[in-house]
Parts: C-alpha cells; sequence; structure tokens
C-alpha cells in the first residue's frame, strides 16, 4: 500500500479509489476482535492476517506482530499529506488521523514489549525491523498530528528511547537483526528496515541506520558475504559481484532458499545511497564502512571525496555496477512473463513457495524508482537527532477510539477556497530555532527591530512553537515573513505570569537574503567584467521563450510569427526552416559582413542544425565559424563541431564548454590579428541548457546540466529560491498548468538539485568570459569593443509546480539578463525601460551607425548617446505547440511522456510607472491576468474579476500585436489612435473611448496549432473595418 501511495503523491490519481477502500477496511478490521485482542487495550492491533472477507484468521500464527501498526500508520499518513497537498485538511483530520492515531497508540504501548514475533513471524523478541519502523511512525505521526494542529507528545518520547534502544543492536561489525535469538543475527531484515526507513533529509545518519551509513553499508557487506557461501548459484561470485540473497543464513523454510524480496532489497539499499550521495556531493569512507568499498574498489581508503574527484566517481559507479548486479539475478531467475515467486531455488533459481508474491512486486517497483533517482518523501528533520544518554524501557497506554467511514468525499483537485492574499515583491519566509530548556508554563518569543517582531514591545513579539520540544532537545520555532533584504536585530525572551526575561548578551543581526532566479550573482566574472562596467537592462524580455524561434528573433529583428520560425524542429522551426523561410541569404551575419566587418560564430546556432543539414547549405555570413550540431549538441561530454565548411569533427571525451572557449579565444586572436576591419564574436556556449545523450532511449527526458568536474562540488547548499510561485499550495495558471499536482519532497529536492547543477555548469561560461575580456584587454582593444550578455530564454524550476523547463509565459521563462559594456558607456548604470530581444538587431545597428531596416519589428535600445529608440511599455510574447518538461519528473502530460501539448498561446506584457501587468489568451481559450504590482509572482489570477473596460483595452492591444509587422509592433496604439491621441494603456483608459474598445473583437482561437497558423488563430486586425476613436472609418492594412 506505502507503494501505491508513493505513485498517488506522484499524480497517479486513479489509484485514490484503492486506497480509500483500504483505509475504510482498516478502520472495520482496527475495531474486530480477534486472537491478538481487541481495540480496547489496543491489543488487537497487532493482529498479523485476517481472511480476504475482513474476519480473523482463527488458525495458528506467529502473534502479535508488532510492526503491523507502524508500517500501516506510515502508509496512511503518506496519503494524508497528499490531502493535506490537495487541500483536503478536514478529509485527513476527521478520516484519516483516527485511523491513524489507534496505530501509533499501539506503538507508544507496546514497543518495548519482547512478546512479539519478528518480520518473519519466526522469532518472539525484541526486533531490529520492527523497532526502526516503530521509530519512523512515531517521529513522522508528530509531525502529521502538527501539520493538523493536534499533537502527539507521546509520540516524540518514545521515539527518543527507541532510538536509544536501536543502538543495541550495533555489534561494530553488523546489524543484529534480533536481540533474543540464538542465530547469527545476520539477517536480510535489517535491509529491509534501512530501506523501509530511507530519509532523504537524514543524510548518512549512523544513529538512524541510513542506507549511505557506514553502519548500513558494513551491515549490507557482512550479509552479502554470509549468503555468498550459502548457495550454489552463487557459487564463484567475487566480493565486487552481487549474489542471490535470502532471509537469514540458518533458514531451513522450504529448503532455505533465496527470496526475491530480499535480492531486491540488497539492491534498494546502494540506490538509496548513490541518491544520497549525489545529493550531498560526496562521500565519506571510514573505518566502519571501509570494509564495504574496499570490496568493490580495492584501492579505497578512509576518507571523504568529494565529487570533483575521480575517486568519488569510480566509488559511484562500483556502487551502481554491483547494485545492478542484483537486479540482473532477480532477472535472470524471473519467469518470462516477469512473474515473481516467494522464493527461487538455491540450486538452480526455479520458483518455489507463494507464487506472485504481492512483496515481491512492490519491492521491485520501489527498487526501480530508488534506481531512477527517484526518492521517497522525508519523514524526520535532516541530520541526526539526539540520543538519550540512558535508555528508558518505558511505554505510554494509548487511547483508542473505534472509526466509522460511511462513505469518501469526492476529492478531486483543489477545493474551492479564497485566494491567497498577494505576497509583497520580494517577501521570504524566516524561521527562528532556539533550544532552550523551560518550566511549565514559561514561553519563548522573539523580539526585534522590525514591526514584524514587535518593534522591542514584549507584548507584541513572536511567540514561538513547542510540538517538537523534548527533554533532550527542547526545540522551540516559529516562521514569519519579511522584506528580502531587509536588515534587523533581535533577542529570545521568557515570558511567564507576564514577567520578562531577556536573553544575554549583545543583540543578534541578520540580513534576510534576496529571493532570485538571478544565475548572474553566481557568476563573478560576468557580473564584475560586464554588468557593473556597463548598462543593466532591468526589464528586458525574450519574445518566445524557446531557443531556436528565439535566436531567429534575435539574428532578424523580427517577431516569430513574422519569420515564421516557431519551433525547434521542422515542419515550425529549426535549422530547415530558416533556410526555407530565405533567412540564410538575409540576416544578421550577412548584413555585417555587407558593411565591411569580419563575423565569426562559435556554438550552438540553431535546433536541427545538424550531421545531416549542415551543409544543405551552409550557413552563410561568416569568416570564420565553429557550430555544434545535433544530435550531439547537448551532449557536455560528446559533442560534435563543424568548422567552416569542413566536415563534423567530435568532441567526445572533451567538456563541451572547455571545446567552446578554446575555439572562440582563436577567433578572437584571428579578429585582433585583422587590423583593417572591425569584427562580430559570438560564442554560445550550451550551459546551462539540458544535456541530451544522443543514444538516449526515445521519450527519456532531458536531464540535468553536467557541470565541468572542477565545479561540480560548488554551492552544495543551493536551493531553488522559495518564491512565493514555487510549488505553491493553492495553484494558479490556466490550461493544463492550473491542473498540476503539488510536489513532493522528491521532486523539490530532484529541483534542487537541478538548480545546482545549472549553477555549476555556469562556471564553465564564466571562465570564458573572463578570459575573453582578458585577451581583449591584453591586445588594447577593450575600450574599442562593445561586449555583451544574455540568454535566449528563461527558466522555471518548480514555479507554478512546473518540472524544469521554459516555454511559458510566466516571467521566470521570459525576463532574462542583459548586459553591455563598451566605449561611451559609463559603468554601473541601471536602464528601467522596456527592450525585447526584438530590439537587439536594430540596436546593434545603431551602434554601428547602420541605417536601420523597414521590417524591424523593434527600436533601439538607449545606449548611444543620441539613441533613436521609441519608448514602449509593452512585450509580445508568443508560442506554438509543445512545452518540453525537463528531468527525472517530467513525464506529466496526458500520455506520460515531457511534451505537453496544447501550449500555443499570446500574451502582451506591459510595465510602467503606474503598472505591471500580463495578460494571455490560450488556445483553449482559457485566460490569464496578472498585477505584477501587487502580485510579482503571478498567483493570483484577477481576470474574472478585472474591470471589462480593462480587459477590452488589453484585448485590442494583443488583438494588434499578435500579428504586427514592423513599425506595428513598436508602436501598437497608432493602429487603434491614428490621430495619435493614445500612446499607452494609461492613455486609452480614458472613458472616452469605452464604447469602441467595447466594438473590437476579442482574442481567441479556433483550435490548438502546433505552428504559426493564421486561420487557427481567431480574428485578426487587418480583417475588418472599425470605427476610429475620433478618427475617420478605415480599412486596416
Amino acid at each position: 500500500m506505502k507503494a501505491l501511495v508513493e505513485f498517488l503523491r506522484e499524480g497517479d490519481t486513479e489509484l485514490l479509489p484503492m486506497i480509500e477502500a483500504y483505509i475504510s477496511s482498516q478502520a472495520r478490521i482496527q475495531g474486530t476482535e480477534n486472537p491478538s485482542g481487541g481495540l480496547a487495550d489496543g491489543s488487537g492491533l497487532g493482529e498479523p492476517k485476517f481472511m480476504a472477507d475482513e474476519t480473523p484468521f482463527a488458525g495458528p500464527w506467529g502473534r502479535p506482530q508488532r510492526d503491523g501498526p507502524a508500517l500501516r500508520a506510515t502508509a496512511m499518513i503518506d496519503f494524508g499529506w497528499w490531502l493535506l497537498s490537495q487541500g483536503h485538511h478536514e478529509v485527513a483530520n476527521a478520516m484519516v488521523w483516527p485511523i491513524v492515531r489507534n496505530d501509533l497508540s499501539y506503538v507508544t504501548q507496546y514497543w518495548n514489549h519482547s512478546g512479539g514475533f519478528d518480520i518473519w513471524e519466526e522469532i518472539q523478541g525484541r526486533s531490529f525491523f520492527t523497532l526502526a519502523v516503530s521509530h519512523r511512525a512515531l517521529v513522522e505521526g508528530s509531525i502529521f498530528a502538527g501539520s493538523l494542529g493536534r499533537s502527539c507528545y507521546e509520540c516524540v518520547s518514545q521515539a527518543a528511547q527507541i532510538r536509544c534502544l536501536m543502538q543495541s543492536f550495533w555489534t561494530g561489525r553488523f546489524i543484529r537483526s534480533n536481540l533474543d535469538s540464538s542465530r547469527s543475527g545476520k539477517d536480510a531484515a535489517t535491509l529491509l528496515a534501512v530501506t523501509h526507513t530511507f530519509n532523504p533529509l537524514a543524510e548518512c545518519d549512523d544513529v538512524t541506520f541510513q542506507p549511505c551509513s557506514a553502519r548500513a553499508l558494513a551491515n549490507h557487506r557482512r550479509i552479502m558475504d554470509t549468503f555468498r557461501d550459502v548457495y550454489d548459484i552463487n557459487a564463484d561470485r567475487g566480493q565486487d559481484e552481487a549474489v542471490a540473497v535470502g532471509r537469514y543464513p540458518e533458514d531451513v523454510y522450504f529448503g532455505g532458499n533465496p527470496w526475491f524480496l530480499c535480492t531486491l532489497a540488497a539492491a534498494e539499499q546502494l540506490y538509496d545511497a548513490l541518491y544520497q550521495w549525489g545529493r550531498l556531493d560526496s562521500i565519506e569512507v571510514n573505518s566502519v564502512s571501509l570494509p564495504f568499498f574496499q570490496a568493490l574498489h580495492s584501492s579505497t581508503v578512509p576518507g571523504t571525496y568529494s565529487s570533483s574527484s575521480e575517486t568519488y566517481h569510480q566509488l559511484v559507479d562500483a556502487v551502481r555496477t554491483y547494485a545492478d548486479g542484483f537486479l540482473r539475478i532477480v532477472q535472470n531467475y524471473a519467469w518470462n512473463n516477469g512473474s515473481l515467486s516467494e522464493q527461487f531455488s538455491r540450486y538452480n533459481g526455479s520458483h518455489l513457495s507463494a507464487n506472485d508474491l504481492a512483496w515481491s512486486y512492490a519491492t521491485l517497483l520501489s527498487v526501480s524508482r530508488r534506481r531512477s533517482a527517484i526518492a521517497p518523501p522525508p519523514w524526520g528533520n535532516s541530520g541526526s537527532p539526539s540520543v538519550p544518554l540512558t535508555c528508558s524501557a518505558t511505554a505510554v497506554p494509548g487511547t483508542y477510539s473505534s472509526v466509522t467511514i460511511t462513505s469518501w468525499p469526492a476529492i478531486g483537485g483543489l477545493p474551492t477556497s479564497a485566494p491567497e492574499p498577494c505576497q509583497p515583491p520580494a517577501s521570504v519566509s524566516v524561521t527562528f530555532e532556539v533550544t532552550a530548556g523551560t518550566a511549565w508554563g514559561e514561553d519563548i518569543r522573539v523580539l526585534g527591530s522590525t514591526e514584524a517582531l514587535g518593534n522591542w514591545n514584549p507584548a507584541r513579539g513572536l511567540p514561538l512553537h513547542a510540538d517538537r520540544y523534548t527533554a533532550e532537545q527542547p526545540l522551540w520555532y516559529g516562521t514569519i515573513r519579511l522584506t528580502a533584504g531587509h536588515k534587523f536585530e533581535y533577542k529570545y525572551i521568557r515570558l511567564k505570569d507576564g514577567q520578562v526575561s531577556w536573553e544575554r548578551g549583545a543583540n543578534r543581526q541578520v540580513e534576510v537574503p534576496d529571493l532570485t532566479m538571478n544565475s548572474v550573482e553566481y557568476m563573478p566574472h560576468v557580473r564584475t567584467r560586464i554588468r557593473e562596467k556597463g548598462i543593466d537592462f532591468t526589464n528586458h524580455f525574450v519574445t518566445t521563450a524557446l531557443c531556436c524561434p528565439s535566436r531567429v528573433t534575435l539574428w532578424t529583428g523580427r517577431q516569430a510569427h513574422n519569420t515564421n520560425v516557431t519551433d525547434v524542429s521542422p515542419p515550425f522551426g529549426g535549422y530547415p526552416k530558416f533556410v526555407s523561410q530565405g533567412f540564410n541569404e538575409d540576416w544578421f551575419s550577412v548584413w555585417l559582413q555587407e558593411a565591411g566587418y569580419n563575423t565569426f560564430y562559435v556554438g550552438k546556432l540553431f535546433n536541427s542544425h545538424s550531421v545531416e543539414t549542415y551543409n544543405d547549405p551552409f550557413v552563410k555570413g561568416f569568416n570564420g565559424s565553429d557550430f555544434l550540431l545535433d544530435p550531439f549538441t547537448y551532449s557536455y561530454w560528446n559533442s560534435t563541431y563543424q568548422r567552416n565548411h569542413e566536415p563534423p569533427k567530435s568532441y567526445a571525451g572533451h567538456y563541451t564548454t572547455d571545446v567552446t572557449e578554446e575555439k572562440a579565444l582563436g577567433f578572437l586572436d584571428d579578429a585582433l590579428e585583422d587590423t583593417s576591419r572591425p569584427f562580430f564574436l559570438t560564442v554560445a556556449p550550451i550551459a546551462p541548457h539540458f544535456d541530451q545523450q544522443p543514444d538516449r532511449p526515445a521519450g527519456t527526458p532531458p536531464q540535468a546540466p553536467v557541470p565541468a568536474p572542477r565545479h561540480a562540488h560548488l554551492f552544495p547548499d543551493a536551493r531553488v529560491p522559495r518564491v512565493p510561485s514555487f510549488n505553491p499550495v493553492h495553484q494558479s495558471g490556466a490550461s493544463w498548468i492550473k491542473e498540476l499536482a503539488l510536489q513532493n519532497q522528491s521532486v523539490v529536492d530532484y529541483e534542487d538539485f537541478f538548480y545546482r547543477q545549472r549553477l555549476r555548469s555556469l562556471q564553465g561560461v564564466d571562465e570564458l568570459v573572463d578570459k575573453l575580456i582578458s585577451r581583449l584587454e591584453e591586445s588594447g582593444q577593450i575600450d574599442n569593443t562593445y561586449v555583451i550578455y544574455s540568454s535566449d530564454n528563461g527558466f522555471h524550476i518548480g514555479h507554478h509546480r512546473l518540472p524544469p523547463g521554459k516555454t511559458t509565459s510566466y516571467e521566470e521563462d521570459i525576463r532574462v539578463p542583459f548586459f553591455v559594456r563598451g566605449p561611451g558607456i559609463r559603468p554601473n548604470q541601471t536602464e528601467n525601460r522596456v527592450t525585447t530581444h526584438v530590439d537587439f538587431a536594430p540596436t546593434i545597428f545603431e551602434l554601428l551607425g547602420l541605417p536601420l531596416r523597414d521590417d524591424f519589428d523593434g527600436t533601439p535600445m538607449r545606449i548611444a548617446k543620441n539613441s533613436s529608440a521609441v519608448a514602449h511599455e509593452h512585450v509580445t510574447v508568443e508560442y506554438w505547440g509543445t512545452a518540453v518538461l525537463e528531468g527525472n519528473y517530467a513525464k506529466l502530460s496526458p500520455s506520460h511522456t515531457h511534451r505537453m501539448p496544447n501550449t500555443t498561446y499570446k500574451s502582451a506584457r506591459i510595465v510602467s510607472e503606474q503598472y505591471n501587468l500580463f495578460y494571455t489568451v490560450w488556445c483553449n481559450n482559457d485566460h490569464e491576468l496578472y498585477d505584477l504590482k501587487t502580485d510579482p509572482y503571478e498567483m493570483n489570477n484577477i481576470y474574472t474579476s478585472a474591470p471589462q473596460t480593462l480587459l477590452n483595452r488589453l484585448d485590442a492591444l494583443l488583438l494588434v500585436l499578435k500579428s504586427c509587422a514592423g513599425v506595428t509592433c513598436i508602436k501598437p496604439w497608432a493602429e487603434l489612435h491614428p490621430d495619435g491621441s493614445v500612446e499607452s494603456l494609461s492613455d486609452a483608459l480614458s472613458p472616452k473611448y469605452d464604447s469602441f474598445y467595447e466594438s473590437l473583437p476579442k482574442v481567441s482561437y479556433s483550435v490548438c496549432e502546433d505552428g504559426y497558423i493564421v486561420v487557427a488563430e481567431g480574428p485578426q486586425w487587418g480583417d475588418f473595418e472599425v470605427a476610429g476613436s475620433g478618427s475617420d472609418a478605415r480599412k486596416l492594412f
């Protein structure tokens, strides 16, 4: 059941009725008298066996079995977390919690009784597996109770005592399975305990025996060595090879054979460990774990190996190969139809005992997910918990009550609720934690030099919570939202009966961190050598949040609907479409050559510029070029480049950013040597783009970027900034985005990893920038050269519950950096006026003294002193076709792929001192409207509540922009008001124009298409006659 709930939390809602039926059944069974007892004292909850009709099994059996209540509780708690994530607090509180509470009460009352049977239902006494899962249930139960506004103090106190007793099972070399047994104690039940209590936040904690802990790894080695010599089918298998694993070496049941369950558990622990090492970016080897590592890599010595070291990668490869070996054993002995029995013969691998054992299948599903680096949701806090100095054989009598579930309420998406209050710009959650032992009736508060902390007034300070308080860790905590960048001082106080005791010592000081996705803050050379040396265009946007269409717009000065290159591959995009549209003869590099410039290009040009299309025809307009070619463009260690008109050349085994750097420096030297002509050099490394291998299986989502080994250890604590739009509890958006489920902790952890990989991969780009500018300085040409830094699209990670990717018109995807330094530009300038990639080509023309082309859809950016820039407040954003989702959790589409159809839309972004709006019409005719003045993270769609007069103006503006060309794109209001009376939205909002805007058709689609097909895009501005506002009636176009 726990595996099914995990799939539900990943989005498989078809499992919901089955899970509800299971919980309803548990409610009934809890109240059923059985051979173990009843509900009055909870004893009946330890009964291990019921018939399919829910009647108790009356025959002889190993009873009670005390792991059952703990395992049931954790499965139902997982379901409760899902309910809370979907907004169904009352269902979790009134229906799930009472059943969970009974099972938790059983654990707190009976955990220290020695009269229970172990996982195999054979030995009475204290079992490591039972204690480990009981500890998890109590820890997670306490946290779950707190989320419901309840408490489970006995959960906290007894969890600490269980944790203390668990240490007694460690022998110094392995984990003893049972304390009260004459067996060796080496038992696969300990592997199952380790995997069942894997907490991704606990790192490699020895106290809770986490999968990558030294104790758990040493135990794994000892158990494998035990079974290596027991079974004939393991003969001749070396220490670095996987073996078939049974329950314990003394087993005689059915002759004592390997179990599929146990063999899979051996693999699962290793995949769990690999996940944690990847998350921690390091592997620690100490004297306890050394035998495990040396068995796989004989030269290993104690130490900490960062992910930038060769040893780290050798160990990871060895462990992964070792883990895969267990799966190969299962694959080898599974039946041809994939069926798995309970056991397989120790002599020849034939199936024995029960056929189609559910536990075997559930473990196989779990192992498959762990092998794909899909970790389970965390169940406790980070780090290592404390252990009491002395263990106490305590117990807390439980409180039990019968539960009746007659029916479940409809659960399908988020319940209707009022919109979340708008968050102020740059608002950050700040948590205060302090350990302070207190007497009964004594409270702890935080006071500080800010309004949220009472401005030092004890009566108005922030009260802290104590629901996680224990004698061993008297923790008080509380969370508030504060403005990013705000500095303040604070202190803790004790408050009892109106008396205040102040914390001793100087005031504590803190500056609230600034939450931004701005990766440039991690690129010191870009920041100090370009941005701070020139102009930062702070409101710069792309007009299509996808690489190929955005690049064609950049190099032609035209909106995507005018280039008709709208995708990354044919028939609607890519290099072949660029050629068929006639641009190879008529684009930026050709124009600059005609103006007397030498032109050079290194790196990615366009998608679908491949080893098959590079010479059909060759790209025109360059004196020197070295292009990355598909399908190797996005392979960080297996790239292919094509220089000038030469054949493609593979650079397999070379890091692609370093290759780009070397080639760029070479072309820069070529350009500097020719003093008779000026030059234009473009350097386009792929980082931080996703990684995609050319031989990947079809349908594999793009993976996280790959940093150079020298950067792989950097930023271990970096996380995606937790802005309000990051994995929000209450979803906003439109079309398929508003249906996305809340992401669980495994997804969030992966997104943090993806974020770190982007930052790390950018370090190579930052080094490239540094070397290029240094070369310009050495040549004496730096003061004669404009240096520009930008990107072809933005990026989201977890925002609006989206997996990593781009393609939306939300702020994260369309706002990009744009920095310029060069002749006549003063350092440390900022320009807040709206600019876009459509403005790039006109800007370069103006800087070079070239006349602007009539077909430019943009206007120069204000760089030159006498710039002809036309101020505008609007941005046209457009997209067609499919959204490509990235990473391990990207398969969210209806067909379970990473490509989300029907992502066609038109948007208008309007930015001025008075307003900051974002308006979108989707191809399914959903609408979005956000006021970014009050809602900077686009969380409150106000389309249905906005004044119709405003909506009419936005529709009219978008109607013009969605098919504009040339000056129409620059001055759209002049199309609507040819007399010049309106130049902005503010002008257009005059009431005298109400009837005019009401009369205009509204933007809509007739069908969702994957490319720019005009007939699918509803009314067009040129298709009808309108009565001008105060001017004569006219026919447009």
